[in-house]
């Protein structure tokens, strides 16, 4: 599977390539699974040890690794309660080969990757959850020098939730953008780009404490900002940008683009055009950030100077 992140996800393309276009989208990388869901119940009664074996999850397309220095694409290798025939009468050990045997055994697949880190995918999906079974590799695959020997074990889990990672460079990407999670689940297959649904926010914020306030007034919040994402410079001003503007509420609202927030509720006017609606409990007025700091916001010095009203005293400073 391959993954991208951009503001909209290209349906035409098919073979799982994205390029990065400045402020538009990343490269498209690949998903690697980052270890079963922790809140997983069922994972099909694992045995004591199996903390020490490589968990393998009851389904299809399941990738096993296989470190083997002497080993190659054209190797073979299957899953099996056992590799030896005397214990599994299907199993075959003349041409490198192996049919499925359901419940006991998976059907064998050739290696891929460099020596000495290969993986296999398997389609495990009718393995029995809570069994282990025995990796059988054949290192010559269909060649007659080597047959399938016992190379390792695993756990079979049911089939549970997986955590999949991704590693992309965004720093072309713009700070303030919200970018969608594009997904091919078959990469270089016939399926193309999908939009997950998923969005990430590209914030240049990367401090803002405390972390707990009282419920009151006049709460000082101390944020830290990437260099030139937030500003303390009104616009009027000579090379001002435009003071940035927070507040705290349950969501956010991305509808709203002049800084403006209200914490009353708003009654819907008589024309009937939508208008949005603001609860004092649910969200705080936007306050503009005040501060000389280049990369540090806040307003302990306006508080220290007039402790009284420091959002009306503030205002005049820059």
């Amino acid at each position: 599977m391959r993954v991208y992140l951009g503001l909209s996800c290209d349906f035409t393309t098919v073979d799982g390539s994205q390029q990065a276009a400045a402020g538009m989208q990343t490269d498209a990388v690949d998903l690697h699974i980052a270890g079963l869901e922790e809140d997983a119940d069922d994972r099909g009664g694992l045995a004591a040890s199996a903390t020490a074996l490589e968990v393998l999850e009851a389904a299809p397309l399941r990738q096993v690794p296989v470190v083997c220095s002497d080993c190659s694409t054209s190797s073979s290798v299957f899953l099996s309660i056992s590799c030896d025939a005397a214990v599994l009468p299907e199993l075959n050990h003349t041409d490198g080969t192996q049919a499925e045997v359901i419940g006991f055994a998976t059907s064998s697949v050739n290696l891929w990757g460099t020596a000495p880190s290969f993986w296999a995918t398997l389609d495990a999906g009718r393995l029995r959850p809570g069994a282990l079974y025995t990796i059988c590799l054949d290192k010559d695959g269909t060649a007659t020098s080597y047959i399938f020997e016992a190379y390792g074990q695993v756990q079979v889990s049911s089939p549970v939730p997986h955590r999949w990672q991704f590693t992309v460079d965004a720093s072309g990407l713009n700070v303030g953008n919200h970018y969608k999670v594009c997904l091919d689940a078959d990469g270089s297959g016939s399926l193309g780009w999908g939009d997950t649904g998923l969005e990430v926010y590209v914030s240049g914020v990367l401090a803002v404490s405390p972390s707990v306030i009282t419920r009151g007034a006049n709460q000082v919040f101390n944020i830290t900002c990437d260099p030139g994402v937030c500003s303390s410079t009104p616009a009027t001003t000579a090379g001002g940008v435009g003071r940035s503007s927070a507040y705290l509420a349950w969501s956010c609202d991305r509808e709203v683009y002049d800084g403006i927030i209200h914490s009353f509720d708003r009654i819907l006017p008589a024309s009937g055009v939508s208008v949005n609606v603001y609860n004092a409990s649910l969200t705080t007025f936007s306050t503009v950030f005040y501060g000389s700091p280049s990369t540090k916001f806040n307003m302990d010095t306006c508080s220290s100077k007039c402790p009284s009203t420091p959002m009306t005293c503030c205002q005049g400073i820059t």
